[in-house]
Formats: structure tokens, sequence, C-alpha cells
């Protein structure tokens, strides 16, 4: 059986259905949606769909091009809805974010345990302790443990001469 015909002169390729990739029931606006927010191939993975098929909707409407209108958000059909997939990704952001506060709030905190008392009552170097306190106490939850038998830390800053 061939699949070639000749058409007014033109040749066509017609396909059977059988040898056609099933069209994939995704609301499209919300992958877009989702690659202007997180990118291509976080989308994908996302949403659960081959990176490339996102990357040749991408590059075929011209996602990534400034955008006159915004675009109308509908909901995704068997994928992850976008609503749950950017929830995911601000989880991750949230946790990643609190770790890089943990690491750098600790390297202060050494740095500081190692400065000279006359130091550390200098006016920039007293007020940056106290902030990177106030950041170290939110990212540890500190202020809900205060029940909790362990580690009470305490900054008093006097700003002498101010």
């Amino acid at each position: 059986m061939s699949y070639v015909k000749s058409v007014d002169n033109l040749t066509v390729l017609t396909l059977p259905l059988f040898l056609m990739p099933a069209r994939l029931d995704v609301d499209r606006e919300a992958v877009k949606m989702l690659v202007l927010s997180i990118g291509v191939r976080e989308a994908a993975r996302r949403m659960n769909l081959p990176e490339a098929t996102v990357q040749a909707w991408s590059a075929r409407g011209e996602w990534l091009q400034p955008i006159v209108q915004p675009p109308t958000v509908l909901a995704a059909t068997n994928a992850t809805k976008p609503s749950v997939a950017l929830a995911n990704v601000l989880a991750d952001d949230s946790l990643h974010t609190r770790v890089g506060f943990s690491k750098a709030g600790r390297k202060v905190a050494t740095k500081l345990g190692e400065m000279e008392a006359d130091k550390l009552i200098e006016r920039d170097t007293a007020q940056g302790a106290r902030q990177w306190a106030e950041i170290a106490k939110t990212t540890h939850g500190w202020d809900a443990k205060q029940g909790d038998a362990g580690v009470n830390v305490a900054v008093n800053i006097g700003i002498i001469g101010a």
C-alpha cells in the first residue's frame, strides 16, 4: 500500500491514523504560562511532557517573544495542573532559600565570633550582626521554639556615640 499520491501535479503523503502519534490532550496556554515563568525544560518536566514537544510549541508560537496581550490561562487536562506545578516551584525555591540563608548565617556567625570586641561595637558591624541575627531567627524559627529546651540567643547591641 502506497502512502504517496500525486494530486494536481503535487506529491501528497497520507498516513493512516495508526501511524500518526496521538494528539496530546494538554492545554497549551497552561504550558505557555509555565514556559514564560520557569523556562521550556522545567515546564516540560513539571507538566510530564516531552521537552522537544514543548520546545517545538514554544518556537512555533513564539512564546518567548515580547507579549502584546496577556494570555488567557485555561486548565490542563491530563498533565499536572499549572497551579500545582507553580506551587511546587515555589516550594523548591523556599527550601533552597532557607538553606542558602542558613549557610550564609553560619558563615557570618563564624566571622563575628572571630572578631575582636573593638570591631564588634563599631556601628556598621553591630547593625550587620543584628540584621543577620534576625535573618537566622526567621530562617530557623527560633521564635516558635521558645518553649523548647535548647540554645537561646539574645543579641543586644548598643550603638556608642550615635
